[in-house]
């Protein structure tokens, strides 16, 4: 999905904008795609059901990974806006709003990488844009300048709410998830225990009745006998 987003962002803005800078943002693209997709492989391979320490060792060696990636995507704006027709612009806006909302349900599990992230890629939104008016011929901002910063401002702080709503869900869930296997392990052994028991208990009477039986079956005889 990522390389699909890559593709429909190039393809959208070749032609019209600087050749040199879209060039060399494509070829660090790729090669952040590429160590991305490495890294998912590695994942699968070693560490889906790896314990939590080499779980969390994997994440730190690679969290670096986190900001570079939404400061990446979001460095492509300085390109972009006030550039390009409009409708493009709102085209790649999207595809960073795609970008930053997909981040939060996906690492979510992570508040601390989440949060790498979606600063990395706000922040450098927010500074291209404030960088391409301030730097434009224009005296003073326009009312769509304003809406435009205000709305990255906004969507800056409604992803790290939204991050912290869903960090708290997934903890909830598996907290849950660990007192199930906890109590199920509990049953499971007091289980253990009861069968135990009973099984003392059965060979406890067949010694009892086998201890019986032979005094009765004398009793038995002599009351026959005479």
């Amino acid at each position: 999905s990522l390389f699909v987003v890559f593709s429909v962002t190039v393809l959208m803005l070749y032609g019209q904008v600087n050749s040199m800078w879209m060039g060399l943002w494509t070829g660090l693209a790729l090669m952040f795609l590429a160590h991305r997709f490495w890294i998912i492989e590695q994942y699968k391979a070693h560490y889906r059901r790896a314990h939590v320490a080499a779980l969390n060792g994997f994440f730190v060696r690679h969290g670096w990974s986190w900001p570079v990636g939404g400061v990446l995507w979001a460095a492509l704006s300085f390109l972009y806006l006030d550039k390009v027709p409009l409708p493009n612009q709102y085209v790649c806006i999207i595809v960073l709003v795609g970008m930053g909302a997909f981040s939060v349900s996906f690492v979510a599990s992570r508040l601390d990488y989440l949060h790498y992230y979606v600063n990395g890629l706000c922040g450098t939104f927010l500074a291209a844009a404030v960088s391409t008016w301030v730097f434009s011929e224009r005296s003073i901002w326009s009312a769509y300048d304003v809406a435009v910063v205000a709305s990255i401002i906004t969507f800056w702080i409604l992803l790290r709410a939204s991050g912290a709503r869903f960090y708290y869900v997934h903890r909830r869930g598996y907290e849950l998830q660990y007192d199930n296997e906890h109590l199920i392990a509990s049953l499971r052994e007091q289980t253990h225990t009861a069968m135990q028991a009973v099984k003392v208990k059965n060979g406890l009477l067949a010694h009892a009745a086998h201890d019986l039986r032979q005094p009765v079956h004398a009793l038995a005889f002599y009351a026959e006998w005479l």
